[in-house]
């Protein structure tokens, strides 16, 4: 591993030297053991070797060639690899949005200004997206198989995910079989219950396809066809946040190459090779800040100006102001707030790039 040029290990191992370096010696508690008589701290392979060869299976190498290139037994090499996906688990962090983080306003601000910072204020108050990705796996040994069977027809566990605006995995959930779909994974989980349920503060939203129940609190596109210049800018500005998961997930898979084909671990693995995956994606976000810059204005130089984004003021003044704003939205129909925020791209002129509309004056490219 130390002969390794510089680009043929972040070719095999899908991170810096310096990275991998920092990975160990965050891992090292977790994976060291008492040094016992006649042998060496952290058992007979050293840590190094352990993270490594882990990193290779999660890139999706024969675990042949890993055991070989690592010096470990096939025969234990599964015990390694799960060893260090635990310790991963454990020390990489949690995610950030859990069913007690989704009521909290400060922390969705902090989502907020992220997302604005990075992609602009078009729409008002968007946190983060939710969707699903169905993760293939074999044919799993239960006599009772085909829930597990994906519309697409291969087996899969669906892994509901929820990312921000620097493209982090801030939510995972993954207990529901293939046949499942993704308004049911929604609808069962905990966060999904506390957004239907309306308890997400004011003005904050949350974003998902057209699979994903509409609320107050969640913006689904309108769809469909023959909708007018407004409704077709809302959907293109809904869908310029909500590729946020789309670009999180492809980065995932194309980082990790176990996710190229269907995990062969058992159904009790999949969540832990699943997690750990994202945490290191994550993490590396982290660490690197690679991801994105504030550039995005040169990336869309003929960008109207966009609505600023009104968040809680610390003022006491506007407390009440605030908390007016806050009731009237949560006394609208989930409809009427989408059709607000769909008002608000109209009195600015915010159509979708290269769309036209048409004024008193004539046609005006939006």
């Amino acid at each position: 591993m130390r002969r390794l040029p510089a680009a043929k290990f972040r070719r095999k191992y899908r991170k810096r030297r310096a990275s991998f370096e920092q990975l160990v010696a965050m891992l090292r508690p977790a994976l060291e053991k008492p040094r016992s008589r006649g042998g060496t701290p952290g058992g007979a392979i050293d840590i190094e070797l352990k993270v490594g060869a882990t990193l290779r299976y999660l890139s999706g190498g024969s675990y042949l060639d890993i055991a070989s290139d690592h010096g470990i037994s096939e025969s234990y090499f599964y015990f390694v690899v799960e060893e260090v996906l635990d310790a991963m688990n454990q020390k990489l962090g949690n995610f950030g949005l859990t069913e007690e983080t989704v009521l909290d306003a400060e922390y969705l601000k902090d989502l907020a200004e992220d997302m604005s910072k990075y992609w602009g204020d078009a729409l008002h108050g968007v946190v983060a997206a939710f969707d699903c990705w169905a993760c293939p796996i074999k044919r799993p040994h239960d006599a009772d198989y085909q829930p597990y069977r994906n519309r697409k027809g291969f087996f899969a566990y669906v892994v509901q995910v929820c990312v921000d605006a620097r493209r982090k995995l801030i939510h995972m959930r993954c207990k529901e079989k293939g046949a499942a779909n993704d308004s049911l994974v929604f609808r069962t989980s905990t966060i999904g219950q506390a957004i239907l349920a309306g308890k997400v503060p004011q003005p904050y939203i949350f974003l998902g396809d057209a699979a994903y129940p509409l609320h107050r609190s969640l913006m689904v596109p309108y769809g469909g066809k023959g909708n007018d210049v407004w409704k077709d800018s809302f959907d293109f500005w809904q869908s310029h946040y909500r590729m946020n998961v789309e670009c999180a997930l492809g980065a995932l898979q194309r980082r990790f190459g176990i996710f190229w084909r269907p995990l062969e671990v058992h159904q009790s693995k999949v969540w832990l090779i699943i997690s750990a995956c994202m945490r290191l994606h994550n993490w590396l976000i982290d660490i690197d800040d690679t991801v994105l810059s504030t550039a995005y204005e040169e990336d869309m130089p003929s960008r109207p100006e966009c609505i600023p984004i009104t968040m809680q003021s610390d003022g006491a003044a506007d407390e009440g102001d605030e908390a007016d704003h806050n009731r009237e939205r949560m006394g609208k129909t989930k409809e009427q707030v989408r059709d607000d925020l769909t008002k608000r791209l109209r009195e600015v002129g915010l159509t979708r790039p290269g769309k036209r509309m048409r004024t008193s004056t004539g046609d005006v490219s939006g």
